[in-house]
């Protein structure tokens, strides 16, 4: 059972409606009774809530990596380049 750590929700909240495939409707009352909390009432918000949040933070740390990826890319073909131009091949 999973357990929502409430303590990093935002405690300010803004209405959003939007339009989800059926099937998404699906997964999402299938998430419902492996995040609920005993004794808690976990309804169909809450688990878009929580795909939501997670969803973010997979999306956030996949970018953060690639960026670092691409960084790391660039520095070591930096590196390369410096390397071929200061060569003996180069300087023929």
């Amino acid at each position: 059972m999973t357990v929502v750590d409430s303590s990093n929700v935002p405690r300010a909240k803004v209405q959003l409606a939007v339009r989800i495939p059926r099937g998404w409707l699906t997964r999402l009352d299938a998430l419902i009774p492996k995040i609920a909390q005993e004794g808690v009432q976990t309804t169909r918000t809450d688990a878009i809530r929580v795909a939501l949040a997670k969803g973010l933070d997979l999306l956030e740390s996949a970018r953060a990596r690639a960026k670092a990826t691409r960084r790391a890319t660039e520095v070591a073909l930096a590196k390369g380049l410096d390397s071929l131009e200061s060569s003996p091949a180069k300087r023929k």
